[in-house]
């Protein structure tokens, strides 16, 4: 509650998507610059994550709303709902929901949030 209040991390991270087609390039910023590209429907893939490390997912399509499974069992889904960009988190019984403002800049979808993956 002290971070919401004191809006740690606001404006700190921002996550720029380019969507053509099934390809998808995310730009995050946080701290650091970091940038993975991936091509929805193209089955298992690795990443960098923000830490540096390589996970692997996989990117699907559901409608609209963009679906990646990580290896460990954790699904991110990523749907924009008018100035909104919400991401949902699932992991194990655990669901978390974090709402972001959404951007559009030319053909890209921009986020600003506290802490994105």
């Amino acid at each position: 509650m002290a971070a919401y209040v004191a809006q740690y991390g606001v404006e700190k991270s921002t996550q720029t998507f380019t969507i053509v087609g099934d390809e998808v390039r995310c730009v995050r910023n946080q701290d650091i610059e970091t940038a993975v590209r991936f091509t929805v429907g193209a089955g298992q893939q690795d990443g960098e994550k923000p830490d540096g490390s390589i996970t692997t997912f996989i990117p699907t399509w559901d409608g609209e709303k963009l679906v990646v499974a990580l290896r460990d069992g954790t699904t991110m889904v990523r749907e924009a709902i008018g100035d909104e960009m919400i991401l949902t988190l699932k992991c194990q019984d655990v669901v978390a929901t974090l709402t972001h403002e959404k951007r559009e800049i030319g053909d890209n979808i921009a986020t600003t949030c506290g802490g994105c993956w």
